[in-house]
């Protein structure tokens, strides 16, 4: 079946397949990955299901492209607000930005998100393709903060530690509604333990 998957190169097919991840995106949101069905996402997107299957083998292959994309824009969107910092050895608003761009990405789509940190436990293939992006992630990451100072040192290794501890966070403040924390001093918190490690 795999070899049947086309890559769009005309404008008509390139939208087909946008439209197909935007719809897919919206459901995944709003229903969960588990309670959707290729042929709703077709449905939806006002195509025939053999469609779908011309541009993704099935449901979690248009699941990963999603994923992608919604990294991506966490990134972006962190990367345009980190370009309006003036100084760049301001540690503190290097941080300030970071941790606020991410959680405010997290408030966009907090069903696909808690949907990925599910699905990144139960199936090994998109825990893998998750595997793969954050490490793409982080080095885009990487690159962008030695623009901001050339003084961090194990970089590599404290940035997979700032990720997974704004990312904590985060699920903590957004999407924990029994927690038993001052969320506000939570992400203070973790701010100054950012700082901390990238000193």
């Amino acid at each position: 079946m795999s070899k049947g998957i086309r890559i769009p190169v005309q404008k008509r097919s390139i939208e087909k397949r946008k439209k197909i991840i935007d719809t897919a995106t919206k459901i995944f949101n709003d229903k969960g990955y588990l309670n959707t069905t290729t042929a709703e996402i077709a449905k939806e997107a006002g195509l025939a299901t053999g469609s779908v299957y011309a541009y993704f083998k099935d449901k979690k292959d248009i699941f990963v492209e999603v994923l992608k994309l919604y990294s991506n824009s966490i990134y972006n969107n962190t990367i345009k607000n980190l370009n309006k910092i003036k100084n760049k050895n301001d540690l503190i608003s290097l941080v300030d930005v970071i941790v606020n761009s991410v959680l405010e990405n997290h408030k966009f789509s907090p069903r696909f998100h808690q949907e990925i940190a599910m699905l990144a436990c139960t199936d090994t293939y998109i825990k893998n393709c998750y595997n793969e992006h954050q490490k793409i992630q982080i080095d885009k990451y990487m690159e962008k903060l030695s623009e901001y100072t050339s003084s961090f040192s194990n970089i590599k290794e404290k940035l997979f530690l700032v990720y997974a501890l704004i990312e904590g966070m985060c699920h903590e403040v957004l999407y924990n509604k029994d927690s038993n924390f001052n969320k506000d001093i939570l992400v203070i918190e973790c701010k100054k333990f950012v700082i901390k490690m990238l000193k």
